[in-house]
């Protein structure tokens, strides 16, 4: 029997990108749309923990479905402290201003190309899955990834760094590889095997 997860986002390109990682699992991912729950959630923590754990939460209490939430923080080797994105991979003129796809995919250009065109990017990615009111597991990995200057030609919407961020194993673009041969899946995967258990343990 498959469990029945809502994945806490509005972002399609997320959204396949989760259920091709879980494919294989006994999950059977919904979304806020196929509940027609439309809410915003305010990610004003201070790490990918806390924000996953926010969003994880919100989308629980609306739906009151096991939920599972992700969020990520970036670091660019080369960036001056002052310039590391951080939790604030998105917001880059501030916490509360999010940019489109172009705008973001013009300022990392921009940036790369100030450090020589490529650099090596280390990703922070936080999980949470709430069961209940009270129970939510957070779980943490980390996973490297070139970062270059001259982007691909395929762009995922939502995603748009996925389109300069290179595998380090095969020298795919993110946006062109099967995302279940990316080099976070297997980490999702794994996490999301042990939250099935917590689950049944319950």
């Amino acid at each position: 029997m498959k469990h029945r997860v809502l994945f806490g986002t509005t972002n399609p390109s997320k959204i396949d990108i989760i259920k091709a990682f879980l494919e294989a699992l006994p999950v059977e991912i919904i979304t806020p749309a196929d509940l027609n729950i439309r809410i915003s959630v305010r990610e004003d923590g201070n790490s990918p923990e806390e924000n996953a754990e926010l969003k994880s939460r919100a989308y629980f209490a609306a739906a009151q479905v096991p939920t599972l939430a992700i969020d990520a923080g970036l670091t660019i080797q080369g960036f001056p402290v002052e310039k590391q994105p951080g939790v604030y991979v998105r917001r880059i003129y501030g916490a509360d201003q999010e940019v489109s796809d172009q705008q973001m995919l013009d300022y990392y250009i921009q940036e790369i190309n100030a450090i020589g065109g490529q650099s090596l990017a280390t990703w922070k990615v936080a999980t949470a899955f709430t069961i209940s009111p009270e129970i939510t597991y957070v779980d943490t990995f980390y996973f490297e990834a070139l970062i270059t200057s001259r982007p691909s030609q395929k762009r995922l919407p939502g995603v748009p760094l996925s389109s300069l961020m290179i595998d380090r194993r095969n020298g795919m673009y993110f946006s062109e590889i099967d995302h279940r041969q990316r080099a976070d899946a297997e980490w999702v995967k794994t996490i999301m095997q042990k939250n099935l258990q917590r689950w049944d343990e319950e």
